[in-house]
């Protein structure tokens, strides 16, 4: 695909990074288990056209992997804005499967859009790991092969389903979404902790942090 070499036509490389994990689940396995059950037989309708915002490139990477039968969630701010949300963002958050056909079709989309190298197959099977497109410090893409200790295949189960030009995404519901954020927080202060940043990075840091506690303050109130 021309147009998607040419949106990471000045990658340098193609990073695949690995990231901390945090634990920050409030309820059991079991619980959660029982619950992505239940709504996956009593799936409500998928909700009517979203007024989530994809630019051109991150609509066509969408596109192509929803074709290729990926199991995916939109994630983050686009997934806010999907749940009737208003939130700005940039980049669009794709957590992915970690179960081979997806492994192999979230490749496929990365070589034909990238020219991912053949090392990334076995990167998109281990947990913790980051892509993301074009590049580490502006993505317009971030990639994500889990999320803490939570578990895609529930998450995914019990995610709402939303439309969006003909096609049908999968967000996680608004409990899923603030423990989502939760590990982010966590995660952060971790990583502040550990001393990974210096004071500009600690500043840009505790940002994100901020901006992930206003979102689950909204996200709560959607709740109500």
């Amino acid at each position: 695909m021309s147009s998607g070499r040419r949106f990471c036509s000045w990658l340098t490389t193609l990073r695949a990074t690995r990231y901390r994990t945090v634990k920050v689940s409030s309820r059991s396995r079991r619980q959660r288990s029982a619950q992505a059950s239940v709504l996956s037989h009593n799936r409500r309708d998928v909700k009517s056209q979203t007024s989530i915002d994809l630019p051109k490139m991150q609509g066509l990477f969408i596109r192509d992997l929803a074709s290729s039968g990926a199991r995916f969630l939109v994630i983050g701010g686009k997934a806010m804005q999907a749940l009737g949300i208003e939130r700005d963002t940039v980049d669009v958050d794709i957590w992915v499967s970690r179960d081979e056909p997806t492994v192999e079709s979230v490749f496929v989309t990365l070589k034909r859009f990238c020219g991912a190298p053949d090392v990334f197959r076995e990167r998109l099977r281990e947990p913790n790991i980051r892509v993301p497109i074009p590049s580490e410090r502006d993505p317009e893409i971030d990639i994500l092969t889990s999320i803490g200790d939570l578990s895609f295949d529930e998450t995914y189960g019990a995610a709402d389903e939303v439309a969006w030009q003909k096609l049908v995404l999968r967000v996680p519901n608004l409990d899923d979404m603030i423990r989502i954020k939760q590990v982010a927080i966590a995660s952060t202060e971790g990583r502040i902790a550990a001393g990974e940043w210096n004071a500009a990075g600690v500043e840009e840091a505790r940002r994100g942090i901020a901006r992930d506690e206003r979102d689950i303050a909204l996200l709560r109130q959607r709740k109500v």
